[in-house]
């Protein structure tokens, strides 16, 4: 069974947000609030979003990469739960300033062949007296 779009959250703030933007364009959301169960369907939906909540659990377990996934967050969300999105391969959408571009992700309106760029930004120092 194909499913759509699939919400993992624990965040009620969250799973109401994603449930609006789905009844707004009229397309089914299937939640599960538990980590463990992203796993397993992880491959069958078009679309995967994990809550900032669950996001840091679900990137440690090296989930093969893919298309379609977003990590949903707020703007209180710890920078470990953002990180999280880049082993995941995913985008991250900022509850509720990214509340449009979630409706256009759950109605398909994104065009899933899009690659993006990503800026990583590390800090970094040189050795004392050393020279290039």
């Amino acid at each position: 069974m194909t499913i759509e779009t699939l919400l993992c959250t624990a965040d009620e703030a969250i799973a109401a947000a994603v449930s609006a933007a789905g009844a707004a364009v009229q397309r089914p959301v299937v939640r599960v609030s538990e980590a463990e169960a992203l796993i397993g369907r992880w491959r069958e939906a078009r679309v995967v979003l994990v809550g900032a909540d669950l996001a840091v659990l679900a990137a440690r377990w090296g989930l093969p990469s893919r298309q379609g996934v977003y990590v949903l967050a707020d703007a209180s969300a710890s920078p470990a739960a953002l990180s999280a999105s880049v082993p995941l391969g995913a985008a991250t959408i900022v509850l509720p300033e990214g509340g449009m571009w979630l409706a256009d992700v759950l109605a398909g309106r994104t065009g899933s062949s899009q690659r993006t760029s990503r800026i990583a930004v590390l800090g970094g120092s040189g050795g004392v007296a050393a020279s290039t």
